[in-house]
């Protein structure tokens, strides 16, 4: 999964279906835009973002699949699109 923010100091993570943290990332460039990114071979079951002052630019949950512009994506869904 990806993030694309403007933030002064984000940290992101990601935790696996038993709570674990499976990733961590923080956000390299004070009040720039930032891309976070962070995979997990275990799969990832929910992200935190603890930010102040964060706007988010793009949020990319299945970055390998083409989508069409105009479709809406629940990034809870699992349907394995």
């Amino acid at each position: 999964m990806s993030l694309r923010l403007s933030t002064d100091n984000a940290v992101i993570v990601d935790y696996d279906a038993l709570g674990g943290v499976a990733a961590e990332a923080a956000a390299s460039r004070p009040y720039g835009e930032n891309t976070l990114t962070l995979a997990s071979p275990g799969g990832i079951a929910r992200v935190e973002l603890r930010a102040e002052q964060t706007c988010l630019v793009k949020v990319c949950w299945c970055c390998e699949l083409p989508m069409l512009p105009d479709r809406f994506r629940r990034a809870d869904g699992n349907d394995g699109q």
